[in-house]
């Protein structure tokens, strides 16, 4: 694990920023889970797709060997976590704009339902998961 966070430190292995000296923005995705502080139980899907998410909006712009995702291979799923749920966040956000912002809130109040994605869109997770298929899945 190259950097990982619980509560407020953030540790990070020395091991991992050896062997991988461009990985600065895994800190970026560590200090998006102090901000987040979600009490348990959270979906961990989403707790690491955020932090993905944050990685790829906040930096720095250039991630030598890391990358979201441009298109989804068959069988990837929004609920894997990590890149592939932050790429469906993206793309998300570009269609309902504010909708990330909401469910961040809401994991941190602990009121987080999945229903918050119907309020949000109109649609159900994986209602959107299927729509956002069609545009970013495989051809």
């Amino acid at each position: 694990i190259p950097a990982p966070c619980a509560a407020n430190p953030v540790t990070v292995s020395a091991k991992w920023l050896l062997a991988h000296p461009e990985d600065t923005a895994l800190l970026t995705h560590e200090l998006t889970h102090a901000v987040q502080q979600y009490p348990q139980p959270n979906p961990g899907w989403l707790t690491e797709g955020i932090a993905d998410y944050a990685r790829y909006l906040c930096g720095p712009p250039h991630q030598e060997n890391w990358e979201l995702p441009s298109r989804f291979l068959p069988g990837q799923h929004y609920r894997e976590g990590y890149r592939t749920t932050a790429r469906f966040l993206l793309w998300l956000e570009d269609h309902h704009p504010g909708t990330v912002k909401l469910l961040h809130r809401h994991l941190q109040a602990g009121s987080y339902q999945e229903s918050l994605f119907h309020h949000a869109t109109g649609k159900n997770p994986d209602e959107l998961w299927k729509t956002c298929l069609t545009e970013l899945g495989p051809r």
